[in-house]
């Protein structure tokens, strides 16, 4: 399972690297890190979860489709906040790393 946050609207949090000029989204691998990632943000956000499925048939072709990047595993810290960006290799269950 991955875990992102959402607004009450259900409007999934997008964000832009202004270092890479890319809209990305972040994902984290459990619930906590996602709970401590929001409770920086001026937003009120919630943890949403996706099964892994749903995130490899679904979410990732509709990301690379709308020009979207991932971000695994964001922290606020300013060091590691842009360490990895992932890219979502067209239709398939793969995606690369990029490392910054």
């Amino acid at each position: 399972e991955l875990w992102i946050l959402v607004n009450d609207d259900q409007l999934f949090l997008k964000l832009y690297s202004e270092d890479d000029d890319l809209d990305y989204v972040p994902v984290w691998p459990h619930q906590r890190f996602a709970e401590s990632y929001a409770a920086n943000l001026d937003e009120p956000l919630q943890p949403r979860k996706l099964e892994l499925d749903t995130f490899f048939e679904r979410w990732l072709p509709g990301l690379s489709r709308d020009g979207l990047s991932i971000n695994i595993f964001p922290v606020q810290d300013e060091i590691t906040s842009s360490v990895q960006t992932a890219i979502a290799n067209g239709s398939s269950q793969m995606f690369f790393l990029k490392m910054n």
